[in-house]
């Protein structure tokens, strides 16, 4: 979400889901309880989908990535409230 925030594009927050693979963490504006232990197992494949909605329309785009060096995730953790 805050990459999206920072992204310039016009969206509402309060409208956006997030979700890593099958669980949704984030919905409406707000995090939601999740199933913590299942989600870091599923962050241990090879491929991992992270999905944002911004439920403001049908149109999609894929990014692939590949920075999960050590220094990256120990940033990034940081941001979880």
């Amino acid at each position: 979400m805050m990459a999206a925030g920072k992204s310039g594009i016009p969206f509402d927050p309060d409208q956006a889901d997030v979700k890593i693979g099958p669980h949704l963490v984030f919905h409406a504006g707000s995090s939601v309880n999740f199933d913590r232990i299942a989600a870091h197992e599923y962050l241990k494949n090879t491929e991992v989908q992270i999905v944002l909605d911004l439920n403001m329309g049908d149109v999609a785009a894929t990014v692939w990535t590949c920075d999960y060096s050590y220094d990256y995730i120990k940033i990034n953790a940081e941001y979880h409230t």
